[in-house]
């Protein structure tokens, strides 16, 4: 597994039109899972707040060494580790774990938004104005023919 996801970054960084980070931003419930168990294992405390969090590849390291020694069952013990995730944590550390040492970068922060919310962000973006006219002109045929009415 972890040849596989270094010949795809080594393949990506490659083709990459930019070469050099200043840092990474970990947009997964993985990650953030992650946080959530080293912050247990540094602090004895749950984390209070996942975003802006940030998490060392040396810690990343501690769990990923954690994950690989034990069996699925014995995972559950790890303090902070949600349940959904015992399968797929490894991976996703693997993952983390190699962008890191690939851009040279030893920590990472945590972010509390996902891929959905950059998706209906950038669908507002795009379409402020059908959503503004929606809210100003709520009768739908009102609406498209003063919208018709603008367009031509």
């Amino acid at each position: 597994m972890e040849d596989a996801i270094n010949k795809d970054l080594r393949l990506t960084f490659k083709n990459a039109r930019v070469k050099s980070f200043r840092q990474i931003v970990a947009t997964s419930g993985m990650a953030a899972n992650l946080a959530e168990i080293i912050y247990l294992e540094r602090t004895g405390r749950p984390l209070t707040q996942i975003n802006l969090a940030r998490i060392d590849l040396k810690e990343i390291r501690g769990v990923e060494g954690q994950l690989k020694k034990r069996s699925l069952k014995s995972r559950l013990t790890i303090a902070g580790l949600d349940p959904k995730r015992v399968d797929t944590l490894l991976p996703a550390s693997v993952v983390l774990r190699s962008l890191l040492e690939h851009t040279r970068l030893d920590a990472v922060t945590i972010s509390d938004k996902a891929i959905r919310e950059g998706v209906i962000y950038d669908f507002i973006a795009r379409h402020k104005e059908g959503i503004r006219a929606e809210h100003e002109i709520p009768n739908v045929r009102r609406r498209h023919v003063i919208l018709l009415g603008r367009r031509c």
